[in-house]
């Protein structure tokens, strides 16, 4: 067991047995996590960042164990935060997330697709460089902008993130779109153009 218990502990109802997951929200399977939230604080959730800022609940950083409950998480939402991670810390990152999240609970990772920008560059997609918060004057300016831009040092496309959580315990893995999922909650995704145009949304599901 881990600190936090008490107010972020697991939440009500149980499993039932079978292959389905019976229908849910946050509310009644458990409690909310964000990792990476930066200023953008959720209420009811736990807000969880390393940088010492906003009214975040928790500063830590994601390379080292939550100070939450296994098994507690029924949703969490991480937004840009895989992509600036040390590559060696990757997998013990993805088994934290499995870790805190309860069964049939629910990660949605949310970062920058390397197949979009690769396509853009290929087709010399205008409209999706003139998107790029730096105003690149060329597609490679665009580009490395990508792979390089806030700490940046790993992008993930579906085939390795997926390979990555099922290796970590995640049964299903599947791709969304902006907005899009089952579950309420986890419709929060940044609206930024320049977010919209270039990201990749994956949910898990433990």
């Amino acid at each position: 067991m881990r600190s936090f218990s008490g107010r972020f502990g697991p939440g009500r109802g149980s499993i039932p047995d079978g292959d389905a997951a019976p229908a849910r929200t946050a509310d009644d399977t458990g409690c909310c996590s964000i990792s990476g939230c930066g200023d953008r604080v959720l209420l009811g959730w736990v807000n969880v960042d390393g940088w010492s800022q906003g009214a975040v609940d928790l500063r830590c950083d994601l390379r080292c164990a939550l100070p939450l409950d296994d098994g507690s998480c029924a949703v969490i939402f991480a937004d840009h935060v895989l992509s600036s991670l040390a590559v060696q810390s990757r997998r013990m990152v993805f088994g934290e997330f499995s870790s805190i999240a309860r069964a049939w609970g629910t990660l949605r990772l949310v970062g920058p697709d390397p197949r979009k920008v690769a396509e853009a560059y290929a087709g010399n997609d205008h409209a999706f460089w003139q998107a790029v918060p730096s105003e690149p004057k060329s597609r490679g300016d665009g580009i490395n902008w990508f792979f390089h831009s806030h700490f940046c040092t790993f992008l993930d496309d579906f085939e390795t993130l997926e390979r990555s959580l099922r290796e970590a315990g995640f049964r299903e893995v599947v791709q969304r779109g902006h907005r899009e999922s089952p579950i309420p909650e986890l419709r929060i995704d940044c609206d930024a153009p320049d977010r919209v145009i270039a990201n990749l949304y994956v949910e898990a599901v433990k």
